[in-house]
């Protein structure tokens, strides 16, 4: 048997229980305790206040739990879940350009044998990116901590390396070990760029609760009070 709780609005408390057995089968939902029963769909339930969850599971077996066409908290497709992903992106990132160039430090000369530079052009690469690696690294954990201008500046630097990476393929005329270098730039800053929807979702979940609560304080100024007699 699995199961995954979840609640209506990041932060609160979980209210919603998903159980199923394996191969997906047996499907159950419980709210508060209580077991709500699916529409004729078989992927709906209606909740006591009338707000309506779309629970399913998606190609790859993930659950995904929507509430008015938008993912839960938690749910397979929520976008906060990629600052995360992001966040250990950026910190691997930093680690391989830190020590890749810190090895350099024990013999500079063959680093500008590698880089086909001369050996004080490889003493000034080497220091820049241990420095773009300590970068790069900090950054890493401050995403994990939901700094969002940390994933911004990640982003930059490794997109520049990435740059100068393009040009060695261009330079090697496409040798094989450019290439892969070329795609994995790509694909790590792929996904850092899917951890800035995560940061946007977080802002406007944060508007929304604060929209919600300066209504909540215009409708209780709304009523009269004791002093004003009736």
């Amino acid at each position: 048997m699995h199961a995954r709780a979840f609640s209506l609005r990041r932060g609160d408390p979980k209210r919603i229980l998903v159980t199923w057995e394996s191969g997906r089968r047996n499907k159950h939902v419980y709210f508060d305790g209580e077991e709500i029963l699916f529409d004729r769909d078989g992927t709906t339930i209606s909740l006591p206040d009338g707000v309506k969850l779309q629970i399913k599971f998606n190609s790859l077996g993930l659950l995904q739990v929507h509430r008015q066409n938008r993912p839960l908290a938690g749910s397979a497709d929520d976008p906060v879940v990629r600052i995360p992903v992001a966040g250990m992106t950026a910190i691997f990132i930093g680690v391989i350009l830190f020590f890749s160039s810190f090895f350099g430090l024990v013999d500079p000369s063959y680093y500008a044998r590698v880089s086909e530079v001369s050996t004080p052009v490889a003493n000034t690469l080497i220091v820049v990116y241990i420095v773009a690696g300590i970068v790069v690294l900090g950054c890493g954990i401050l995403v994990m901590l939901r700094i969002k201008h940390a994933l911004w500046l990640a982003i930059a630097i490794y997109t520049i390396d990435m740059l100068v990476g393009l040009l060695g393929v261009i330079d090697s005329k496409g040798s094989l070990e450019s290439v892969v270098g070329f795609f994995f730039h790509l694909g790590a800053i792929y996904l850092m760029v899917r951890g800035l929807e995560g940061f946007e979702t977080l802002q406007a979940e944060e508007a929304e609760a604060i929209l919600a609560q300066q209504r909540s304080t215009i409708n209780l100024g709304s009523f009269p009070s004791p002093s004003d007699g009736v």
